[in-house]
């Protein structure tokens, strides 16, 4: 009794280890790690036209990404403040000129401002600076996200930067602070180039903006302060409704709007009760597939979620099968089970459509890009991407018992083992000599295992959380150095009969002491009746 219920114990520390990694819940996409191994935290991205991909690090550094990997160095490191909600922010681009929002620190490295600039991409670098606007800077709230539109119009968002004012629809004289008179480009969409009227107002923070391809209309996600996050349509002369409203307004709430003759206020598409932080919105474009062409994504900071949202035939709202959705709002007790696509991402900050139409997501605790694609398109790239001897070997298989648990081979733990492989075990006689005996049987039965993983998302959630011990414990010969036939043999040796310990002597002695546990109990038992 006692070792089945270890077993169980054990079982279900390995999923709830495995839930911790990114998952998908539609069998008809794949989510993949694109490219990882960034630091400093991601907070945007942006492809060039030559399908290169620029990301941003809240440190200031621009890095550039070309063909699936990244390069080691910065293409551009601007001096900013990578604190709280400052740093640099935002990208976006129209033709090859580059824009980037980020905050301006003074020779004390405090903020003085906000600062959108355009470059020039030639390629390899980002070049000729200049400087756009200069806009009100706070700790929190100062926005950043950057689009272009069709028309190759440039838009930015600011948040409210703690400020109360005319653009967040308050009366005069109960502006805050009191003492200040300067609170434009404060709680906006700013046209930054060319520069005209603000796009709309009453913001209060925004971390995304896209534009639907088919009609043209901008859509974007507005985070509220303890509730009624929300999803918006954004239409030239949009009034959001901030500091008066979040959430669905009341005609109290309307009578209360100060810019209601300018900019006229409409209720959001869709709104959070409870907060979840949205942030990057888009869509995708799928040659494989049209099933998803009128969707919408957009991402969450505080739960590491991707949504999913179903567009109404004329595309300026959502249809939703769940009954407690079809009011627009997710209240407390609603199912959101419909419109969560994937979990497990960290905290999302932007999202991109890719040339290829494959979406994807910028991660700012993950230091991670992820890729959201058919899952077709991920089985077809996985075939083209294997060795011949890899093809030959799963013939009729299917994937390594690795690559069918992580749903992909880009998936950073299978590039990890790929890497220790052909780098370090390979490049010894001794390691290629051990590579051979290990192939024999490890393909004897891991195609069977891995059809079978891919029929099973439980499977692959206890697979992962079981090799995961053991992808760890190969670390330490990444730190080989060169092709040392004694450090690969030592070490190697080690590694096995630790990986032996774990995953044979401990369940060999776990189950051991609980069987003399419940033998000692017994006796007692027996000794006292």
């Amino acid at each position: 009794m006692y070792a089945a219920l270890i077993v169980v114990c054990t079982v279900l520390f390995m999923v709830y280890t495995a839930a911790a990694e990114p998952v998908i819940y539609d069998d008809e996409l794949s989510l993949e790690t694109y490219v990882t191994g960034f630091c400093c935290r991601l907070t945007g991205m942006e492809f060039m036209p030559n399908d290169d991909l620029l990301v941003l690090q809240q440190n200031g550094d621009v890095r550039l990404v070309k063909d699936g990997q990244l390069m080691a160095d910065a293409v551009l490191t601007v001096d900013t403040i990578p604190f709280r909600e400052m740093g640099l922010l935002g990208i976006t681009r129209s033709g090859e000129s580059v824009y980037l929002y980020y905050t301006v620190p003074d020779e004390h490295g405090d903020p003085i401002y906000n600062r959108i600039e355009r470059y020039t991409w030639d390629g390899q670098s980002l070049i000729d600076p200049v400087v756009m606007i200069d806009i009100p800077v706070n700790l929190y709230h100062n926005g950043g996200a950057m689009v272009t539109g069709p028309d190759g119009q440039v838009y930015a968002v600011v948040g409210d930067t703690g400020r109360y004012g005319l653009l967040q629809n308050k009366e005069p004289g109960s502006y805050y602070p009191s003492d200040m008179t300067d609170y434009l480009d404060t709680s906006v969409i700013l046209r930054v180039d060319p520069p005209g009227e603000y796009y709309a107002v009453g913001i209060r923070n925004s971390f995304g903006l896209a534009f639907d391809p088919v009609t043209g209309m901008m859509w974007d996600t507005e985070n509220g302060p303890d509730n009624f996050d929300e999803i918006n349509i954004v239409q030239e002369g949009f009034n959001s409704g901030w500091e008066v409203v979040m959430g669905l307004a009341t005609k109290d709430d309307l009578s209360h709007m100060t810019m209601s003759e300018s900019y006229q206020y409409e209720d959001p598409k869709f709104t959070w009760y409870h907060t979840v932080a949205p942030t990057g919105i888009g869509f995708v474009d799928f040659a494989e597939t049209d099933k998803y062409n009128n969707s919408i994504f957009a991402g969450d900071c505080n739960h590491g979620r991707l949504y999913i949202f179903t567009m109404n035939q004329n595309r300026d709202g959502f249809v939703f099968s769940s009954p407690g959705l079809q009011d627009t709002v997710a209240d407390s007790g609603d199912s959101l089970e419909e419109i969560i696509l994937a979990e497990g991402l960290g905290c999302i900050t932007n999202i991109r459509t890719g040339p290829d139409g494959y979406l994807y997501i910028a991660s700012y605790s993950h230091d991670t890009i992820y890729r959201v694609l058919p899952a077709s398109a991920a089985s077809a790239q996985q075939t083209n991407t294997e060795s011949p001897q890899e093809q030959h070997t799963q013939e009729g298989g299917g994937c390594l018992i690795a690559t069918a648990a992580y749903n992909t081979e880009l998936a950073s733990q299978v590039q990890t083992l790929r890497e220790i492989r052909d780098n370090t075990i390979l490049s010894t006689e001794s390691g290629t000599a051990f590579m051979s005996l290990f192939n024999t049987f490890y393909y004897s039965f891991s195609p069977a295992v891995a059809d079978i993983e891919r029929e099973s998302p439980t499977l692959r959630a206890i697979i992962r959380g079981i090799i995961t011990p053991m992808i760890y414990s190969l670390s330490p010969l990444s730190l080989i150095d060169g092709d040392s036939e004694i450090q690969v043999i030592f070490l190697g040796a080690a590694i096995i009969l630790f990986n032996v310990a774990v995953y044979i002597g401990s369940p060999i002695i776990i189950t051991y002491r609980a069987r003399r546990f419940v033998m000692q109990r017994t006796r007692s038992y027996s000794i006292f009746t």
